[in-house]
């Protein structure tokens, strides 16, 4: 986090610096990896298509690298916030 100017009104400048080092890198390719072995399982075979991110040709392990350093991104999702019952 750094100043984006002298204006205090300003927002700051935010890098939480994803894909940072090359370990950062080989653990999302893990992940993604093991994300594509569940939807390939036999028991989700009748609820299947064909993928559609990354897609059959990111196949290889360049391929998959250079797919996450583009797409990457944060998503939040809020949960129990409000009171139920």
């Amino acid at each position: 986090v750094r100043l984006a100017g002298p204006d205090a009104t300003t927002g700051p400048l935010i890098d939480p610096n994803y894909l940072g080092t090359e370990r950062d890198v080989d653990v999302m390719a893990a992940g993604l990896a093991i994300a594509r072995r569940i939807g390939e399982a036999d028991a989700l075979a009748g609820w299947r298509g064909t993928e559609i991110q990354p897609g059959p040709d990111v196949n290889d392990a360049a391929s998959v690298r250079d797919y996450l350093k583009k797409s990457l991104l944060v998503y939040f999702h809020y949960a129990g916030t409000a009171r139920i019952g």
